[in-house]
């Protein structure tokens, strides 16, 4: 940034005087004199940074009166987001293809304590695809690696809070789902063939010291995992067959046996929730769900299919997404931007009766969500852009705006620098 580039951006600056900058946990404050404001506050393609209205005779102090800097926010992470899951203490854990998280190195999987990113351990050395939580804290992470802070583990691992461990001999595959019941047991689903050395055929039970297998498994791959509060498992994937039976898209195992869910999808199944009613919802590639019209997101309620509105409109790359909080909302991410006739940028949000954005939504796909229990939404995914604000492929929903990190305070250091402007 340079003088030239204040003049031709802000008139307003010509000839004025910039009494300093400063950097702050990757921030850029400006501050000064000017007698007119500096309108337009945000960011140019050049890294300048504009500068907000200073009230004539407002005291230079940026440190007590930061209303006058502008905050370029840089944090959240360098890479896609594609998986995330929030503990009972309320802590976020993301994994995705990064390798840092608000500035701190974090290769592939880290945590927010809801003030700041820290690194669990070394991370793992692929994309973490998948995330799930126990009830004792554990972090379990599924995807594309072969090592958990320098442990040899094949596509999923284990963090104790501590350090990571291998779950046995691991998969022959990777995990692009997780879930864990209430016993503690974890489910993984994916492409692989054997876990811990059994056969199972795309979908395995870890108890805590070793893998089985769900009865035959499936013909082909598992995308997606939900547990509802009876313990039944329902998977979603590209398959069509689950433990021998017939079941397009979508099953459930009621843990002794697989039976499909009517005639199921005439397409893949990506993302499944359950809600407290025991109601599984679907989203993914489909036009159909048990021969009823439903685009791209369905309903199954313990015996048939049903659309929520009219789902997703017109041409899009479908539902990647889907949660649902403690007060039964449903939310859906992934890549369009209309449902149920509403323009809803990659993320919407179903009450039971009708669909509504989430603000002006992201500026690209969404590709994970995960409520806390604080009436907060974490959304991950390949944006940078939520609600209008920089957010770096993360960011929180608080029921009503669109964030993408904290304040973190002034500038602590300020250095000074003179800049006049020309017209």
């Amino acid at each position: 940034m340079n003088a030239a580039t204040l003049g031709s951006r802000w008139p307003a600056a010509a000839g004025r005087l910039v009494l300093c900058v400063a950097m702050f946990s990757m921030a850029l404050w400006l501050g000064g004199a000017p007698a007119q404001a500096l309108t337009g506050a945000g960011h140019g393609d050049d890294g300048s940074v504009e500068v907000p209205p200073l009230a004539s005779g407002h005291p230079l102090d940026g440190v007590h009166h930061p209303a006058w800097a502008e905050r370029l926010d840089l944090s959240g992470m360098d890479g896609t987001v594609w998986a995330l899951a929030v503990d009972g203490s309320g802590n976020v854990y993301a994994g995705g293809g990064f390798t840092t998280a608000g500035g701190v190195s974090a290769n592939n999987v880290a945590r927010w304590d809801g003030t700041s990113w820290s690194a669990l351990g070394s991370g793992v050395n692929g994309t973490v695809r998948s995330l799930a939580v126990d009830g004792s804290g554990n972090l379990y992470a599924g995807g594309f690696f072969t090592s958990a802070g320098g442990v040899s583990t094949t596509g999923i691992a284990r963090w104790d809070g501590s350090s990571w461990s291998a779950l046995g001999s691991g998969l022959d595959g990777h995990a692009w789902a997780l879930a864990v019941d209430g016993s503690g047991d974890l489910y993984a689903g994916g492409d692989f063939y054997t876990a811990g050395g059994v056969i199972v055929n795309g979908i395995a039970r870890w108890d805590g010291s070793s893998w089985s297998a769900l009865g035959s498994g499936m013909n082909l791959y598992v995308w997606a995992l939900a547990v509802d509060g009876s313990g039944n498992v329902y998977a979603g994937g590209n398959f069509s067959i689950a433990g021998g039976v017939s079941a397009s898209g979508v099953a459930r195992w009621n843990g002794t046996s697989w039976s499909a869910l009517g005639s199921g999808m005439d397409n893949f199944v990506r993302a499944l929730a359950v809600d407290g009613s025991g109601n599984l919802y679907a989203g993914g590639d489909f036009l159909t769900a048990g021969g009823v019209s439903a685009s791209h997101v369905a309903m199954w309620n313990g015996s048939s299919w049903s659309a929520l509105g009219s789902g997703v409109d017109g041409y899009n790359r479908g539902v990647w997404a889907l949660a649902v909080d403690g007060d039964g909302t449903l939310y859906m991410g992934g890549y369009f931007t209309s449902v149920g006739g509403v323009a809803a940028n990659h993320i919407a949000r179903w009450d039971g009766t009708s669909w509504s954005a989430l603000g002006s939504g992201t500026d690209q796909g969404v590709y994970a969500l995960a409520p806390d229990g604080d009436g907060n939404l974490y959304a991950g995914g390949d944006f940078t852009i939520a609600g209008g604000a920089i957010a770096n492929y993360i960011a929180l929903w608080d029921g009503s705006a669109w964030s993408g990190s904290s304040w973190r305070g002034p500038p602590s250091l300020f250095l000074p620098l003179v800049l006049r402007g020309s017209s």
